[in-house]
């Protein structure tokens, strides 16, 4: 293996770990913030996935483009936002130029994301930040989706107070209600009555 691959592979261990001392040195080594390993993730995905605010605000400093992809499409917000504290790197990434809508090979966004995790403050940063709440994925899933089918009450209520769709169908007619109604979920299918939703 090349020097140059073996920096870059100490990089990205550097930045899962959360290590900045290592990042520091190894950028000094001619690391490169943004390489892409066998699966295209870069440092900064990597450091995201792990919740370190301080090496992803270091990475972009060496040059980290926050923007890219990898061979799932995924970009570094969608990681950050499966942090259960991870307002601060959504602020950060989305300050720095990362696309709040952005989407992924599957049509997924980083609300969508954080909606199935049912993490409320990342679904609340995101939507203050400009997330549109009725976006679809490939397969006609919406955020409110997501969070039905996890059972994630409180985000679910959520999307549904900043907008959501809650009669969307999707391509098998299936509406928020039924998905909730297939989870037997007796306090979501509730509160979608409540607020309007028919089956």
């Amino acid at each position: 293996m090349r020097t140059e691959n073996l920096i870059d592979s100490a990089l990205m261990a550097a930045a899962y770990k959360g290590d900045k001392s290592a990042i520091a040195l190894l950028a000094k080594k001619g690391g490169n913030a943004n390489y892409k390993d066998s699966v295209g993730s870069t440092p900064l995905m990597a450091t995201c996935q792990r919740g370190h605010l301080e090496c992803a605000s270091q990475l972009i400093d060496l040059g980290a483009k926050v923007n890219t992809i990898d061979h799932e499409g995924n970009c570094a917000l969608m990681y950050s936002v499966e942090q259960r504290k991870g307002q601060e790197l959504i602020q950060l990434l989305i300050a720095k130029g990362g696309r709040v809508n952005a989407r992924n090979k599957q049509g997924q966004t980083a609300l969508m994301f954080a909606a199935s995790k049912g993490y409320a403050n990342n679904v609340r940063k995101l939507l203050r930040l400009g997330a549109d709440v009725n976006l679809v994925s490939e397969n006609q899933e919406t955020a409110l989706t997501f969070a039905i089918v996890w059972n994630r009450l409180v985000t679910a209520r959520i999307l549904v107070n900043a907008g959501a769709d809650i009669n969307w169908q999707d391509q098998g007619g299936w509406t928020p209600l039924v998905y909730a109604q297939q989870e037997k979920n007796k306090t979501l299918i509730k509160m979608l009555e409540r607020n309007g939703a028919i089956t």
